[in-house]
């Protein structure tokens, strides 16, 4: 029954997880890009949702739940991590940590700091050219870069679990 349970938070919080990721790294903001829109209403709404803290609790938890099945599989069971789905099981657990250690160090503080940033705006408005502006812009770009390391990261990740079990 632990196994079901595991396999639930792991299947339904993952793919919550890399569709919220995919969805807004690879469709929502460079559409907004490529219509010439800014992005500072996008991160002010995502900072307001607490949109980069539910992605982390849902990969957190994702992953979590998944090294407890790989435990569960493989304590004991040497065999099952020299297995072509040990391995594979291995390389998209190794991808989906590396996603959640990128998000969590990179995107999300930078997320924080652009919110920061456009509440001194708010409360101290610009008079002319502001460098607070260079500064949301720059991390505003760093977010899409490494989220769509992120996104790769994931697929591979996505695609390590669904074929893992034919290889």
């Amino acid at each position: 029954m632990l196994m079901v349970v595991l396999r639930f938070i792991h299947i339904v919080l993952g793919v919550l997880w890399v569709g919220g990721v995919f969805a807004l790294s690879v469709i929502v903001i460079p559409g907004m890009q490529q219509l010439g829109l800014p992005l500072d209403p996008l991160t002010k709404t995502l900072n307001h949702r607490k949109f980069s803290q539910i992605m982390m609790a849902f990969g957190g938890l994702t992953v979590l739940a998944g090294l407890t099945m790989m435990y569960i599989l493989g304590h004991g069971n040497e065999a099952f991590f020299q297995s072509h789905f040990g391995r594979t099981l291995s390389l998209g657990g190794l991808c989906a940590i590396l996603a959640l250690v990128i998000g969590g160090s990179v995107a999300r503080p930078a997320l924080a700091k652009i919110g920061k940033l456009q509440a001194d705006l708010a409360a101290n408005p610009p008079k002319g050219d502001d460098p607070r502006k260079a500064q949301i812009a720059a991390l505003q770009q760093r977010i899409v870069f490494f989220s769509k390391l992120v996104v790769i990261l994931l697929l591979v990740a996505v695609t390590c679990m669904a074929v893992a079990r034919y290889i």
